[in-house]
């Protein structure tokens, strides 16, 4: 009757795995995984062993077991996030960027030669 809570109950006793990759495993969708860790946390049969840093934020690693949850790390400040990805920029990619921001400071102006012929542009 239980087939999933089941599957997902014997994947986390084996090591402990985020919602995604229990989704990915039990071929269910994000939310009806959540729903079954949802229900397992409230019954006392799961806990938070570890978090691991995503691309998409701070993901917890569910464990099978009765434990202490692991503290969730503090988010990264934007200055922090900001320095991390440009230390991972290569020379290309940093002169690319600096070109980007001095092509964002360059006014259009208008060639004298068309003002001369077809007169002012506020009209």
């Amino acid at each position: 009757m239980h087939k999933r809570r089941d599957r997902v109950i014997e994947l986390i006793t084996a090591k402990a795995m985020t919602s995604a990759e229990l989704s990915k495993v039990i071929h269910c969708g994000l939310r009806g995984t959540q729903i079954i860790i949802t229900k397992l946390r409230k019954a006392g049969l799961i806990h938070i062993q570890a978090y691991r840093r995503q691309k998409a934020g701070i993901a917890a690693m569910w464990r099978y077991g009765i434990g202490v949850d692991a503290t969730k790390p503090p988010p990264f400040v934007s200055t922090e996030r900001s320095r991390k990805f440009r230390n991972g920029q290569g020379v290309e990619e940093h002169a690319f960027a600096l070109a980007r921001q001095r092509a964002k400071k360059w006014k259009i102006k208008r060639d004298p030669l068309v003002a001369a012929f077809f007169g002012s542009s506020s009209s």
